[in-house]
C-alpha cells in the first residue's frame, strides 16, 4: 500500500488527521453516552470489532450484539467489566453463509423480544486474499473475499435493516445508523489486491442503495475507512511488514469515531464515504461544504 495517496482518495480531506482515539471521540473524556441504544457488530471477536464493542460499552449503550465466526466470550467479559449494566448477546455466525445470517436474525429477534430495537448496525467483518497478481490467484480464495465483503454485507443488511427501520419509525426524528466497513484502498488499484479493493469499492455503492431506499424511513448509512490498523488480517498478508510506517493507527481510532458518529443525528453525512482518520471537529466545521452536494460519494469525472 502506498504511504502517500493521490489527492482523489481524500486522505487529507480534513487538515488534521488522527491515528488514535482523542477527546472528542473518547467516551471516557467526552459526553458520548447513548444509554437507550442497541448496537450490533460483526467481526466482533478481536481487533477493530472488539474495540468498537468496548467503546460502546463505555458510552453506556443498553445492549450490544456480538457476531463473529469464533468465540466472543473474552469481549463479553470485557464489556461486563467496563459496564455490567450492558446486556450482551453473542452469536456465532459466518456472515458469508446466508443460512448463518438468517439464523442470527432469528436469535436476535428471540433475544430482544417485543422490544426488538436495533439502533446501530456495524458491518465490520472482512477478509483479505493472498496478495498475488490476479492471474496467479486461487479462485475460491479470491471469491471468498467478495463473499464476505459483498454477500455477507448484503445478507446482514437484508436481515437487520428492517429492525433498524422499525426502530427509527417508532422514534420520529431519531434515525438509526448503518456502518459498512470499506477501505481507503477502495479508491486505488494497488497491485496484488484485486479482490479486496474491488469489493471494498462495491461496498461504497451498496451503501448508497441503503440511503436511497431507506433514508426516508430513518436510516443513515456510512461507509468507513477504519484507518491503517495492524490487524491479524493485515499482518497475515504481510502488508504490515512491507509498510510499517503506514500501519500506525490504533483499533480505538475507528471505534471512537463511530461512537461520535452515532451520538447525534448526522444525516448530512448520509450515504457518504468517511475516514476515521479525519478530525471530527474539522469535519463538523465542513458541514455546509458537504451537505447537499456529491462530496464523499462515488461519481465519475467527465
Amino acid at each position: 500500500m502506498p504511504a502517500h495517496f493521490p489527492a482523489h482518495v481524500g486522505q487529507n480531506f480534513t487538515p488534521t488527521t488522527r491515528a488514535d482515539i482523542y477527546p472528542p471521540t473518547n467516551p471516557l473524556l467526552s459526553d458520548l453516552s447513548q444509554p437507550t441504544k442497541t448496537v450490533l457488530i460483526t467481526g466482533a471477536s478481536r481487533n477493530i470489532g472488539r474495540s468498537i464493542a468496548l467503546r460502546y460499552a463505555e458510552a453506556s449503550v443498553s445492549r450490544i450484539v456480538l457476531v463473529a465466526r469464533g468465540t466472543t466470550d473474552g469481549v463479553a467479559r470485557e464489556i461486563s467489566a467496563i459496564n455490567p449494566a450492558v446486556k450482551v448477546l453473542q452469536i456465532t455466525a459466518d456472515i458469508s453463509e446466508p443460512a448463518d445470517v438468517e439464523r442470527a436474525g432469528r436469535e436476535f429477534s428471540a433475544w430482544a423480544g417485543a422490544d426488538a430495537r436495533l439502533d446501530v448496525l456495524i458491518n465490520n467483518a472482512g477478509v483479505l486474499e493472498t496478495r498475488v497478481p490476479l492471474c496467479e490467484s486461487e479462485p475460491a480464495e479470491w471469491w471468498k473475499t467478495w463473499e464476505v465483503s459483498i454477500r455477507g454485507t448484503y445478507m446482514m443488511l437484508r436481515t437487520f435493516v428492517p429492525f433498524v427501520v422499525a426502530t427509527a419509525e417508532k422514534r420520529t426524528g431519531v434515525p438509526g445508523t448503518v456502518i459498512n466497513m470499506s477501505s481507503i484502498g477502495a479508491h486505488v488499484a494497488a497491485p496484488r489486491m484485486s479482490a479486496y479493493q474491488s469489493s471494498r469499492f462495491a461496498v461504497l455503492r451498496l451503501s448508497e442503495f441503503v440511503e436511497v431506499e431507506y433514508g426516508a424511513r430513518g436510516v443513515n448509512v456510512h461507509s468507513l475507512h477504519p484507518g491503517a490498523v495492524a490487524t491479524d488480517m493485515t499482518r497475515k498478508s504481510a502488508m504490515v511488514e512491507e509498510a510499517e510506517d503506514f500501519f500506525i493507527d490504533t483499533p480505538e481510532l475507528a471505534a471512537g469515531f463511530l461512537v461520535w458518529l452515532t451520538h447525534k443525528n448526522r444525516s448530512w453525512l448520509n450515504g457518504r464515504y468517511l475516514n476515521a482518520e479525519w478530525d471530527v471537529d474539522e469535519l463538523e466545521g465542513m458541514r455546509k461544504e458537504i451537505e447537499g452536494t456529491d462530496k464523499l460519494k462515488m461519481r465519475m469525472v467527465v
